[in-house]
């Protein structure tokens, strides 16, 4: 199994055992193997000596440590390291130069790039997508509904029933399916009665008119415990509310239960213009 290295960094081989050549056995512990002896071929390619110009440096047991430089590194694939010095037996190793993700993938902390650009023009794209499969999708289902579930109740019959024998448009899928939510699924705690309940209009939205209506009719205890010392709606209580003053100064407002407090302000006077005699405490 080959020797696995990160593409264009250094590395270090643990070259050995180198034994003598006479016997075959006996650990050789102080060869000199210089950058010339030791050879490498990338990818079956020529032999040559190696970048690092450092040679290599005695471990332990005949074993020697031999460095590889960016240079050496930097081709992906085979990486044959060949080393032959007098008196010992020749020592090799394989390795596989890898890409730098694929090594960080396996070794450390990255993941695989598996895009899938080598699909070409079958590459399943958001444009794709929109252009076909959308439709495809809605048409499927569409004729799921009419064909397998469309006994009575069912969405599918109130679809078929808003829509013929063609698929309806969104306002007519709309009304269908609020029909149906109201029709047949009102039931305590369902869906439909909740709409109900909410009395959500069936076809239109509320006006202007409306929604400006109901929210000048809100009480305010529904909402003056969120209301900030400036807001529109602190003004309201001011006016509408309970107010006193606490004898020290301060203009205090009320929520409506005209016990807890909910802003107080600073009383400023002028001499020179009519001062404040009372508060109004009346609600």
């Amino acid at each position: 199994m080959s020797v696995w290295i990160k593409q264009g960094v250094a590395y270090t081989w643990l070259a050995g055992p180198f034994v003598d050549d006479t016997d075959g056995k006996t650990a050789e512990p102080a060869l000199t193997i210089a950058q010339v002896d030791i050879r490498l071929s990338k990818n079956g390619g020529d032999p040559a000596q190696s970048h690092n110009g450092a040679g290599a440096t005695h471990n332990e047991n005949g074993y020697y440590d031999v460095p590889f430089d960016t240079t050496d590194t930097n081709t992906l694939g085979t990486l044959k390291a060949m080393v032959r010095v007098t008196g010992a037996l020749p020592v090799w190793e394989t390795f596989m130069v890898v890409a730098a993700n694929v090594w960080d993938s396996f070794f450390g902390a990255d993941r695989l790039q598996v895009d899938v650009q080598e699909l070409g023009a079958s590459v399943v794209t958001a444009a794709a997508l929109a252009a076909d499969a959308g439709g495809e999708i809605a048409d499927a289902v569409w004729d799921e509904l009419l064909a397998g579930h469309a006994g009575a109740g069912s969405t599918g019959e109130a679809l078929a029933a808003a829509g013929g024998v063609t698929p309806p448009t969104a306002g007519a899928i709309a009304d269908a399916v609020w029909d149906e939510l109201l029709g047949d699924h009102t039931g305590v705690g369902s869906t439909g009665e909740a709409l109900a309940d909410a009395a959500v209009p069936p076809t239109t939205p509320p006006t202007a008119d409306t929604i400006a209506d109901t929210i000048l009719q809100r009480d305010s205890s529904l909402w003056e415990a969120g209301a900030a010392k400036r807001s529109l709606g602190a003004a309201v209580m001011a006016s509408v509310h309970k107010i006193d003053d606490d004898g020290a100064g301060h203009m205090v407002v009320y929520r409506s239960d005209d016990v807890t407090e909910h802003y107080r302000r600073t009383i400023v006077t002028n001499p020179a213009l009519e001062p404040i005699d009372e508060l109004d405490k009346a609600v």
